[in-house]
């Protein structure tokens, strides 16, 4: 299960919401606030943002979207360079 967001920020508010409904992905095409990110991280929810097409940037829990490759999970725009 996922959560996305199409022009809300990823805020604290928002992370803490879908972490207390168990939701463990959160995708949103807007930028996250910091506290969002910390949020995240401490919750163990995955956080996407800037999702458009083919590209996006995972700021948590990278680890639970599968068929990324490795080196590209040290970008820190989430894009490839292909």
């Amino acid at each position: 299960m996922l959560h996305r967001l199409y022009r809300q920020t990823a805020s604290g508010g928002m992370v803490g919401k879908v972490a207390n409904a168990g939701i463990p992905v959160l995708i949103s095409r807007a930028a996250p606030t910091n506290k969002g990110i910390a949020l995240a991280e401490r919750t163990g929810i995955t956080l996407i943002n800037f999702s458009r097409e083919r590209r996006f940037t995972i700021f948590a829990h990278p680890e639970r979207i599968s068929g990324i490759n490795e080196k590209l999970l040290n970008k820190t725009d989430g894009t490839s360079d292909e």
